[in-house]
């Protein structure tokens, strides 16, 4: 499989490139007032909304920076009843792929309710 790696903080994640649609380079936004922080605004692209959150403040409570590395990712997120929409995730140092095999994850122990962003680590 193929993966996205990115950091957050002082530690490297991975999305797999299926869930993709597109990686970006950093963009100006639309604010949407009185959202959550972590809301990084709206992205008018290819003739639609897209909402962007900022995945350094969701988890970590910082913003991420305006490096040459920070990158606007759209992946496909499952929406009920209409199978998927887009959604941009603002993400740092996002520069490098991973190829490896499912094999070579483990499960986090962690139940998805208790800790939305942890589903798997690598070994």
């Amino acid at each position: 499989m193929l993966f996205l790696v990115f950091g957050l903080g002082n530690h490297r994640y991975a999305l797999d490139a299926a869930q993709i649609a597109e990686v970006l380079p950093l963009v100006s936004l639309k604010p949407v007032p009185l959202a959550p922080p972590w809301v990084a605004g709206l992205l008018f692209h290819r003739e639609q909304n897209i909402p962007v959150i900022d995945l350094n403040m969701l988890a970590l409570g910082t913003a991420a920076r305006p490096l040459m590395s920070t990158r606007l990712v759209l992946v496909f997120y499952p929406q009920a009843g209409t199978g998927s929409c887009l959604l941009g995730m603002l993400v740092e140092q996002a520069t490098d792929t991973l190829r490896c095999a499912t094999e070579e994850f483990t499960s986090s122990g962690l139940v998805p309710d208790d800790a939305p962003l942890a589903r798997a680590s690598a070994q």
